[in-house]
This record gives structure tokens, sequence and C-alpha cells, in this order.
């Protein structure tokens, strides 16, 4: 009896005066995830540049822009550049590429792992989160 006349107070309300009932709180956002890369830079939200898996002499991205960037995954395309090491890593002769990147595994608010996908074929490293 009680929550018919809750329900018919409600319905009062908003037909006789033209308020509604409090629909419940939405939950809060989760704050969007960073990532950290080995360049000794800030940790980040959307970066155009990324150095993962703390190689830049081996590989790194440029020119990248987010499609996605959330608190579980960032997705995004830019230039790869990938060291050939031909004939030797230190000889710095690098091939460049475009590329996809995803970013994914969050821990304490920074993304710990990155996924490169580019003509070759796909490449996953761990990601620095400290």
């Amino acid at each position: 009896m009680t929550a018919l006349l809750m329900g018919v107070g409600a319905v009062v309300l908003t037909m006789g005066f033209g308020v509604a009932p409090r629909a419940a709180a939405a939950p809060a956002k989760q704050a969007d995830s960073q990532v950290l890369d080995c360049a000794g830079r800030a940790p980040a939200i959307k970066p155009n540049r990324l150095e993962p898996g703390c190689s830049s002499s081996h590989q790194y991205l440029t020119d990248v822009t987010w499609q996605v960037w959330g608190s579980d995954v960032a997705v995004g395309e830019g230039t790869y550049h990938l060291n050939t090491c031909d004939p030797a890593c230190a000889a710095g002769n690098y091939e460049t590429l475009h590329a996809w990147v995803v970013l994914s595994d969050p821990s304490k608010g920074r993304f710990t792992k990155a996924t490169i996908v580019d003509s070759k074929g796909q490449w996953t490293t761990t990601m620095p989160v400290q």
C-alpha cells in the first residue's frame, strides 16, 4: 500500500507541478589511464610520440593520433620507426611503416601493455608503470 501511495505521489508531482522524481545517479566515470614510456617524459594522456619497449634505439612511434583513449584501452595510429639492425643496430638504419598501436592492461592508472600492428605483423611489449 505504501509503495502504491508513493507511486501515485510521484505521478501527481509530475502531472501537477512538472517535477519528475530523480533517477539514480550514474556511476562516476573512471579516469583515463596514462602511458609512461622510457624517454624520461612524465606520464601522459594521448602523447604524439611513444617509445614502447624501452629501447628507443630499436623502435618508436611518431605522429600518433588517438582514435580511442579511456581507462581500459587506447587505440591510435602513426608512423612506426623500426631499426633494421642491418648491418648492426648501432648503424641506426630505420624502416618506417604505418602502424596501429593498442595500449591495454591498465594497472594503477597506467597502461602496461603496448601492441604494435603494421604491415609486417604484430609486436607486443610490456610498458613501464613507474
